[in-house]
């Protein structure tokens, strides 16, 4: 289903694409450069934000420690990229 959707997409708005691509190649190594630092920056920004959240939300029930709110928050991150047995390998341990 996803895959008719994308050729569908590319077949009426090939020339967005096109588009894309020329602006990307206009970028100088130093632009690129700056541009993933930034990304990187705030996606540990954000990660923090989300530990930080759970840290709080969990307070009366559970205290948790900044440490076990990361180990919590990278699980769910990596919780739907993980196989079924590998996650039922997880759960089991």
């Amino acid at each position: 289903m996803a895959f008719v959707f994308i050729y569908h997409q590319y077949l009426t708005k090939g020339d967005n694409l096109k588009q894309f691509q020329i602006a990307v190649n206009r970028l100088s190594h130093q632009h690129v450069i700056v541009i993933m630092s930034v990304v990187v920056f705030l996606m540990l920004a954000n990660w923090l934000v989300e530990c930080l959240k759970w840290q709080h939300l969990t307070r009366r029930l559970a205290p948790i420690s900044l440490w076990k709110a990361i180990e919590g928050v990278f699980c769910g991150l990596t919780g739907p990229y993980s196989p079924p047995t590998a996650l039922a390998n997880m759960v089991a341990a």
